[in-house]
Formats: structure tokens, sequence, C-alpha cells
């Protein structure tokens, strides 16, 4: 019988595996239209300061969401302490720092590096930020008020690429993010009794 380590190393495992295969689908579907997913790609210490300072709403955001009795924020709750947690409960700090820094880079690259800078030029750059924030969101719908959520925290990291010009700002973003997200909902007690 296999240890609940051995889950979360399994987890982690294929986790990873999933996140960088959207990596690789951003650069195969960069290649097929010609667009170049790392162009706006810059070490840069400027983005990467705007990346981690672009991270406080979000993550103030998160403490808020772990203790609000709003219903739909509730169920997203219960559905990520019914999957996410068990599966990653006993996952290494390292394991989940190398998780979001993969899912960091690879989503930006898909979603970021990729899509919006495609419909950039026919679709213009707020239907391009839109649909693409919309895209984010469903793919995301772990709840429909997830997808919703999710969608929001698209736009908001469409639009520190917009701003910045420079992919790594909102890949810093999203990995701390996630990293943070991680932590909290990970370390967080389980959901009380009566949650739904």
């Amino acid at each position: 019988m296999e240890t609940s380590r051995e889950l979360s190393r399994k987890a982690f495992v294929a986790a990873v595996l999933f996140e960088s295969s959207l990596a690789g689908g951003a650069l195969i579907l960069g290649g097929l239209t010609e667009v170049a997913v790392f162009a706006s790609f810059r070490f840069d210490f400027a983005a990467a300061g705007i990346g981690v300072i672009a991270t406080l709403p979000p993550v103030l955001f998160l403490f808020v969401f772990q203790r609000t009795d709003f219903a739909p924020l509730r169920r997203i709750r219960k559905a990520l302490d019914d999957v996410l947690v068990p599966m990653f409960r006993h996952s290494t700090r390292d394991e989940l720092l190398a998780l979001a820094l993969v899912a960091g880079v690879s989503e930006e690259l898909l979603f970021r590096g990729w899509m919006q800078t495609w419909l950039t030029p026919t679709a213009g750059p707020v239907a391009a930020l839109a649909v693409t924030s919309i895209a984010f969101g469903l793919v995301h719908a772990v709840t429909p008020a997830y997808a919703v959520l999710a969608a929001f925290i698209g736009l908001y990291l469409g639009g520190l690429q917009l701003y910045t010009g420079n992919l790594l700002a909102p890949i810093v973003t999203h990995a701390l993010y996630d990293f943070v997200a991680f932590l909290v909902l990970l370390r967080a007690p389980g959901p009380a009794a009566g949650d739904d």
C-alpha cells in the first residue's frame, strides 16, 4: 500500500509533466502561428520587482478567501480541500516551489506569451486580453466561481504583461502567488464541519 508521501510525490511528478506540456504546447503553437512566445521575455530587475510587488493584491485576496463565508468562495475552498489538498498535502516545500515555478512559466508562456500575443495584431490588445483571460478562466474551472475568479486573475496577469511589456513580470507574479497559495492551502486546517 502506498504511503501518503508516495501519493504526493506521484501527484507532483504528474503535475510537473502536465504543466511542462503546456510550455511545449506554447512553443508548438508559436511555431505554427509564427509567434515568438519569448519575444517579450527579458531578464530585468525592474520587471521582476514589479512582478514581486504585483503578487501582493492576489495574496491579500487569498487571505480574505480563506476566511470568507461567501458561498461561491466556500465551494471553491471545498473543491480545493477535496482535490488539491489530499494530492499535495505531503509534498515538500521544494516540490511546491518547483511546481509553482513550472506552472508560472508554462501557463504564462501559453496564455500571455502565445495566445495574447497571437490575438493582439488582429483583435487589438483589449480584446486579446479579454479572450485570453476567459480562456485562462475556463481551463481553471474547478467550479463555476473558480473559473470566474481565474479569469480575473488572467486579466490581472495579462494587464501586467501589457503594462511592463515583459513576460517576466506575470511569470514572477504567477509563480510566487502559486507558491504562497500552496503553502497556505496545504498547511491550513481542513474544512470546518458543515462547509458545503
